[in-house]
């Protein structure tokens, strides 16, 4: 762990895994003041924000380059629940 020790004792939670690695990634590649987001990101958050594409960057750990998608801000949607519901409701 190149010198750093680890407080075994410590009741500190720690975020390990997939997401916060790929998250630390597209914080690297955003703009300042910017979020980028990547496609699993982006279909939990469906109608709820806008988005410009970011374009495919590659990430480290995946094969191929990913797609990626700047928040720009909330969506105009009349309501969180319109949003999400993607139009899959019957009237």
């Amino acid at each position: 762990m190149d010198g750093a020790i680890l407080d075994v004792g410590s009741r500190e939670p720690i975020a390990i895994g997939e997401a916060p690695a790929l998250a630390v990634q597209l914080l690297h590649i955003a703009a300042p003041d910017a979020v980028v987001i990547a496609a699993s990101t982006r279909h939990l958050g469906r109608g709820i924000f806008d988005y410009r594409e970011v374009g495919r960057v590659v990430l480290e750990g995946l094969a191929d380059p990913a797609p990626a998608w700047q928040i720009l801000g909330i969506s105009a949607a009349a309501s969180r629940f319109e949003a999400l519901r993607d139009g899959g409701l019957t009237r």
